[in-house]
């Protein structure tokens, strides 16, 4: 796996050019100073293991938000991971795990407490899997709710809340739309904000003709069907004399069966297993390589396809997805499900005709930096705060003073 160019923290896009100096005459007198605008404190609520799954979008935009006067305390469960988020400035706050009981004795109203002393103004669920609690804080702390969903599956969990959110913010149109045909928000408090990255400036697929071309594949191991298929799919490669080294990363429960059949079917000595790496640490590996394989039907925005997109590698993945990012032939390549032949003909597409990736790649990139931009996540979600604030009628918390 070779080494491939790093992050444009412009957004691929270039940066707006310094005023020009005018002569003396033209001034007029000294500029009226910028008034900052006041700063506003928000709760994050993750659950255990979303920090790291989403680390790529989510640390862009904690670095973001903190430059757009938002003061971030993050609440989280004890020995979740938080690494990757800019702490300080932001704070974290690691509590017991909070079962429904507890959520309606003294844990919870201990939490609301603390959040209520730092002034906090809107409590923030990641994912669904905190929308009870937070709906639970901010009855407490009488401040307004967000839900972000990123799969439609969290429409379910939205309508089941004893409350409804502020605003949801859904990552994809199809996540959007399930959420609005549950009828339990306006659709205007149904916001989509599409994950924010980084991106390389142009495609670094197959740009080092010294080295062998790599195909790395990604997701959940527990997902057995779909990792069979993409191992008999690199088998095909192979007896057709690629010369290809192949990686496969992930965690989950059949690893050690997909192990065995890499070896059973003589694969053992051209597919190599990723060992367990951060999440975090996903955009150096994937950068390394020249086709990214992405096999499983994943009932979330794929934010590693996402992520590989990013780093200017094309992708080949399974289609009918949460998210609606992976556009075939604009900027992936799709393919069935559990479908060997027809993942191997796709990687072999790329294989054969490098220029066709490369362009599918430069396809990607253009269509991240339109819709998938970090600073417009940034500016996006800034203001669904502060117009949240702004319209919420009392600001003021239950447990204020006490």
């Amino acid at each position: 796996m070779h080494n491939q160019k790093g992050f444009d923290s412009s957004d691929g896009q270039p940066g707006s050019a310094l005023p020009s100096q005018t002569g003396s005459g033209s001034q007029t007198g000294p500029a009226s100073p910028v008034q900052s605008p006041a700063k506003m404190s928000v709760a994050w609520l993750a659950a255990e293991g979303l920090v790291e799954r989403i680390i790529c979008s989510l640390e862009p935009l904690a670095v973001g938000l903190i430059d757009e006067f938002v003061n971030l305390t993050i609440l989280c469960p004890a020995g979740a991971s938080v690494q990757g988020i800019p702490s300080p400035p932001a704070e974290v706050i690691v509590h017991d795990r909070i079962g429904w009981l507890g959520m309606r004795t003294s844990p919870a109203e201990e939490l609301a407490g603390q959040l209520v002393d730092k002034g906090i103004r809107i409590i923030h669920a990641l994912d669904s899997r905190c929308a009870a609690l937070a709906c639970r804080l901010a009855e407490l702390a009488g401040v307004p709710f967000l839900v972000s969903a990123d799969s439609p599956h969290d429409a379910a969990a939205i309508k089941s809340l004893p409350a409804a959110p502020a605003a949801v913010l859904a990552a994809s149109e199809p996540v959007r739309q399930a959420v609005a045909a549950q009828h339990v928000l306006p659709a205007e408090a149904i916001r989509l904000v599409r994950p924010g990255l980084h991106q390389v400036r142009h495609a670094t697929c197959f740009d080092n003709p010294f080295c062998r071309t790599s195909v790395l594949a990604g997701g959940d191991l527990g997902d057995l069907r779909s990792f069979q298929a993409l191992l008999q799919a690199f088998d095909e490669l192979r007896q057709k004399s690629f010369d290809c080294m192949f990686f496969i990363m992930g965690r989950g429960r059949c690893e050690s069966r997909l192990r065995k059949m890499a070896v059973d079917i003589g694969l053992n000595e051209d597919v190599s297993f990723i060992e367990d790496r951060p999440l975090w640490e996903l955009p150096t590996v994937i950068r390394a390589c020249d086709i990214y394989v992405s096999p499983g039907s994943i009932r979330r925005v794929d934010v590693w396809s996402l992520v590989a997109m990013s780093c200017g590698v094309p992708v080949v993945a399974v289609g009918g997805r949460a998210g609606d990012h992976l556009i075939d032939c604009q900027t992936a390549t799709l393919v069935r499900p559990y479908n060997a032949p027809n993942l191997a003909a796709a990687v072999q597409a790329l294989l054969d005709d490098k220029a066709l990736a490369r362009a599918q790649a430069e396809r990607a990139l253009d269509y991240l930096r339109q819709n998938h931009s970090a600073a417009g996540m940034v500016a996006q979600v800034a203001e669904i705060y502060r117009q949240t604030v702004e319209s919420a009628k009392s600001p003021a918390a239950s447990l204020a003073g006490s």
